[in-house]
Formats: structure tokens, sequence, C-alpha cells
């Protein structure tokens, strides 16, 4: 069995803190994602909310198709596809970003004579925080990222 120096090793676990670091400098979101997907969510409520039916059906498509698209335009644009939070504090933001696009499709879906102004301000509301949500999902992965690199367990 081949020994490995203490060198050989710093040297490997230095490798791996670069391209930790140089992953979370590639990691860029392109401006038009998180509007794009806060549309699809908005959208969906708006349907939901005031129309329902077969259009609701519809809307629900139109979101899992242009999810898929939006998931390969950002790996096409930043070369990396993204599986799961980088650390506690980006699986974190990530179950907010999430928990604000769930709560009002659910508001919308499962109430029944939601008032036409609040059918407004839910979607508006899912349009911003995904938007603003989103944005900070991005910069806490990336932080964590920073953070495993440095071994920083905080």
């Amino acid at each position: 069995m081949e020994s490995i120096s203490a060198d050989d090793a710093r040297r490997s676990l230095d490798s791996i803190d670069a391209s930790r670091q140089e992953l979370a400098d590639r990691m860029t979101t392109p401006r038009w994602y998180y509007p794009a997907v806060g549309l699809l969510v908005a959208q969906m409520v708006l349907v939901y909310g005031l129309v329902g039916g077969l259009p609701a059906v519809l809307s629900a498509l139109a979101v899992a198709l242009g999810s898929g698209w939006l998931v390969r335009a950002y790996a096409g644009h930043t070369g990396i596809s993204i599986s799961k939070p980088a650390g506690l504090r980006s699986g974190l933001a990530l179950a907010a970003f999430a928990l604000a696009m769930m709560v009002p499709v659910l508001c919308v879906a499962f109430v029944d004579g939601v008032a036409t102004g609040m059918v407004l301000a839910l979607a508006l509301s899912v349009l911003v925080s995904t938007v603003v949500l989103g944005l900070l999902y991005d910069a806490t992965y990336r932080n964590d990222l920073r953070r495993r690199a440095r071994r920083d367990p905080a």
C-alpha cells in the first residue's frame, strides 16, 4: 500500500479548497433567472386564484416545464448544476425561498373564495419574495462554499 506524505495530503486538501473558492466565484445567477421563476409562480397563483379548472392544470404544467427549462439554462450559463445546499445557512435560505413560493400557491389552491385583491397581492408577494429570497440564497450558498473552503465551521 502506497503511503502519502503529510505535504501531499496538505496539497490535495488545498486543491479542494481552491476548487470550492473557484466554484463560489463562478456561481453568478443570470439577472433574468429569479424574475422568471417569480413570474412562473405568480401566474400560477393568479390562474388558480382567479380562474381554476383546466387553466389551473395548464398553469401547473407551465410551471413544471418552465422550471425544467430554467434549470437547464442556469446549468448552461454557469457550467454547473446545483443539487443541494452547501451548508446549514444555505439550507435555511432555500427553505425560506421554497416556503415563500408555496404558501401563496397553497392559499389560492385550497382556500375557496379568496378575494380578487388578495389573489393579486399574493401573486405580487410571490414575485417579489422569489427575487429577493433567490438572491439571498445565492449569496448564502456562495458564503457556505467559501466557509467550507476555509474549513470554518461557523
